[in-house]
């Protein structure tokens, strides 16, 4: 038995062992002629799906645990992804000159620069909540 929190830590970490997996696999397995191989890739392979299928229990169990909180889950990442799209969205207004000619355009915009600030402020403030609500869960939610 766990928390969720420390379940996360773990998942990250078997994240990061199977992607190393990988790579070393990647990286090892076309050697040229002669040259010798520093990881024994027959035991990285048995090791590989191993990995997996403890990262495959590891993540549904915290899916399971999750339950209670799992719209706040699809909040945050549905106000981050806004979040995203309003820090891209093109902001240029007033007279710009395009390109290498003398002709200048005139840019008018809805939202300004001013206005997409103060939204992302608000939204990454929402999002601070949210997060600071599923960090509490987290420590105390046991699977």
């Amino acid at each position: 038995m766990t928390t969720i929190a420390k379940a996360l830590k773990e998942k990250n970490k078997l994240k990061l062992e199977i992607s190393l997996l990988l790579k070393r696999m990647n990286t090892h397995n076309s050697v040229m002629k002669g040259n010798s191989r520093p990881f024994d890739l027959s035991k990285l392979d048995q090791e590989l799906p191993e990995k997996i299928s403890a990262i495959i229990s590891l993540k549904s169990a915290i899916t399971n645990a999750n339950q209670p909180v799992q719209e706040k889950i699809y909040r945050m990442a549905e106000l981050k992804a806004l979040i995203a799209f309003y820090k891209k969205l093109n902001v240029t207004e007033g007279k710009s000159t395009e390109g290498y000619g003398s002709e200048v355009h005139e840019f008018d915009v809805f939202f300004n620069e001013a206005v997409i600030y103060e939204k992302v402020k608000k939204l990454e403030a929402d999002v601070e909540i949210i997060q600071d609500e599923l960090e509490a869960f987290n420590h105390v939610t046991i699977i």
